[in-house]
């Protein structure tokens, strides 16, 4: 049973598990990771003009990435990139864009000029990807090796958003914080797994009365991720719905139809963001999908 839970730990097992993204979470933790690096290894770092000036800086960059986290990333489309899609890409991208303050958004920044440089062949030929071992968990570790041998490195791991250590010329630092959209973001604890086994499926139903009974202004994340997410089906009944033969159902004022309404949202949604749209979306348990599931179909009143 979960004795009493206060309002910290509810918040913080919330905050874990919604975070806003802007494409796959999976790309975008990976390019994450190589913000991060960048940042480590270049000055002055921010999104730039002279992205190829800096990229022929580099020898080369070696990911070390968890199989299932390559999997999933390495055929999600990127948003803002035409459809195109691949690690390599999201590592160029993540390097080149740069900011490490919009945590899984960051690809709302990919510009015509970085995508052309990202996109080279020659440009990709400096990721080298191996893999880590299935049983390490979520991971990436990104590292950058410049021509004159300074080099820099990240690691996202536990949560696409999760820094772990940043190192810089050998030097490294532990960071074990999430990166996100919002502010005070509250940090990643030492005790986090003993709070997740405090909770079993016979303790949800008390856990969601305990959440329910939280005032209004302890949830921003909820209330944000009820407005984020009708957004992107909202936008495309007016939009791509009708391109992906996804549009409202005529008749979608008539009560029998909600199972329907409520399919029908969550499918364009989803291949919206699937399909690269570069839509803002609030991921949940770590999966903007299970997000967008979660979310419309609650607000059709939990009828699928």
């Amino acid at each position: 049973m979960i004795q009493s839970p206060d309002v910290s730990f509810l918040r913080r097992m919330i905050r874990d598990a919604l975070v806003a993204t802007v494409g796959c979470t999976d790309p975008s933790a990976i390019a994450l990771s190589a913000a991060h690096a960048g940042s480590a290894v270049f000055d002055a770092y921010a999104p730039r003009e002279d992205a190829q000036t800096m990229l022929d800086l580099i020898a080369r960059i070696d990911v070390r990435i968890d199989p299932k986290l390559f999997k999933n990333a390495q055929y999600a489309r990127i948003p803002n990139t035409q459809g195109l899609y691949g690690v390599d890409l999201a590592i160029l991208l993540g390097l080149l864009i740069g900011s490490t303050d919009f945590g899984l958004q960051l690809f709302q920044l990919v510009s015509p000029n970085l995508l052309a440089c990202a996109g080279r062949q020659e440009n990709r030929a400096l990721v080298h990807i191996r893999m880590a071992e299935p049983e390490i968990g979520l991971y990436c570790e990104t590292r950058i090796t410049l021509q004159d041998g300074k080099s820099g490195a990240a690691c996202i791991r536990g949560h696409h958003n999760t820094i772990a250590w940043v190192e810089e010329d050998g030097k490294r630092t532990v960071h074990n914080h999430a990166c996100s959209g919002f502010p005070n973001q509250l940090p990643v604890r030492e005790d986090y797994p003993a709070d997740t086994e405090r909770l079993s499926m016979g303790t949800l139903e008390e856990l969601a009365m305990q959440v329910m009974a939280l005032s209004d202004v302890d949830l921003p994340e909820i209330h944000a991720a009820f407005a984020m997410n009708r957004k992107v089906w909202m936008d495309g009944e007016v939009g791509s719905g009708a391109t992906y033969g996804l549009s409202r159902f005529p008749d979608s004022n008539n009560l029998v139809t909600i199972p329907l309404i409520s399919r029908q949202a969550v499918a364009l949604a989803t291949y919206r963001r699937m399909a690269g749209e570069p839509v803002e979306v609030m991921a949940c348990g770590g999966s903007g999908n299970h997000g967008l599931t979660f979310f419309l179909t609650v607000m059709h009143g939990w009828v699928l």
